[in-house]
């Protein structure tokens, strides 16, 4: 009798340890899913800061030709032209504060996606 009770202890020990064997490595799979994941984002991030950049450059350099436009039109003497310039000029002006704005709002975006995927993987 003690041979089988030692059996079945020896059995449910071998069973213990490949279950810790196995949360061991299923936690390992997550780790590894988080980093990836947190790298994937990085790289998002990264890539959208680019973009952002080159679109804010461009959004610059047409400004800065649409304020020259207009003082050689003021300069020339075509002041409704100018005026109406002076439009399109503003509206460039506040979608270059949005595009800066979208930026802030991005990176908070992005940091509560990372902190709420943390917290789903940690579960």
């Amino acid at each position: 009798m003690k041979q089988f009770e030692r059996a079945q202890k020896e059995a449910a020990e071998r069973e213990q340890e490949l279950l810790k064997e196995k949360l061991k490595e299923q936690q390992q799979k997550l780790e590894m899913q988080e980093r990836s994941m947190k790298e994937n984002l990085a790289q998002l991030e990264e890539k959208m800061d680019r973009e952002r950049e080159d679109l804010l450059r461009q959004q610059d350099r047409l400004l800065e030709h649409k304020l020259k436009m207009q003082r050689e039109l003021l300069r020339d003497g075509f002041k409704k032209k100018a005026k109406a310039l002076t439009t399109q000029i503003n509206k460039l002006k506040e979608n270059i504060q949005r595009t800066r704005n979208k930026s802030i709002v991005a990176q908070v975006a992005a940091s509560f996606a990372l902190l709420t995927l943390f917290l789903v993987i940690k579960k």
